[in-house]
Parts: C-alpha cells; structure tokens; sequence
C-alpha cells in the first residue's frame, strides 16, 4: 500500500508541475512563439523527470521485492528445518517406545 501513495505523490507532484507551468504562461507577456518554445522546454524537463522518477521508483521496488524474497526463503529455511528436527524427535521417541514394547515382551 505504502508503494502505491508514492506513486500517487509523484503523479500529484507532475501534475501541480505542469498545472504551475500553465498558469505561469498565461500570466506572461510573452508572444506566441516564445511561449511555444518556452512549453517544449517545459515538457522535455517534464518528461525526463518522469522518467527519472519512474525509474528509481523501479529500483527502489526491485530492491524491496529482492529483500522480501531473502527473508521468506530465511523463514521458510527455519521452517523447514524445525519440521525435520521435529519429525526427528517423533521417531526417536517412536523407536524408544518400540523398544521398551519388545523388552516388556520378552521378559
């Protein structure tokens, strides 16, 4: 959920951005083809900082799906390996109480 609000932040940052950017040309005396120029600058910026944005977005997520795919391999290991010590006891205690059986049989 956390991944989600940060993609919502920076698609508000973006569109204050470029709602800012329009309200700035509107309100400069500037002729036409300055402010056309003026937009295309704008936008080149716009977009590369989006796809900035975009791709640490992308690496801070392959990290944290890297670093959740460790831990539950970890987890999973401990699991694993306190089932096997558990189904070890069980037959331990399996062969003691056939033992103790056979003994009490033959005596």
């Amino acid at each position: 959920m956390a991944e989600h609000r940060g993609g919502d932040f920076v698609a508000g940052f973006l569109l204050g951005g470029v709602i800012g950017a329009a309200l700035g040309l509107l309100l400069a005396p500037q002729s036409g083809e300055q402010t056309r120029e003026f937009l295309k600058e704008k936008s080149t910026e716009l977009s590369g900082r989006a796809k900035e944005r975009a791709q640490e977005f992308k690496e801070k997520a392959s990290e944290q799906l890297s670093d959740l795919k460790t831990k539950v391999k970890e987890q999973a290991d401990e699991m694993v390996a306190s089932g096997k010590d558990a189904l070890r006891e069980r037959k331990e205690k399996l062969i003691s109480s056939l033992h103790a059986d056979k003994g009490e049989g033959e005596a």
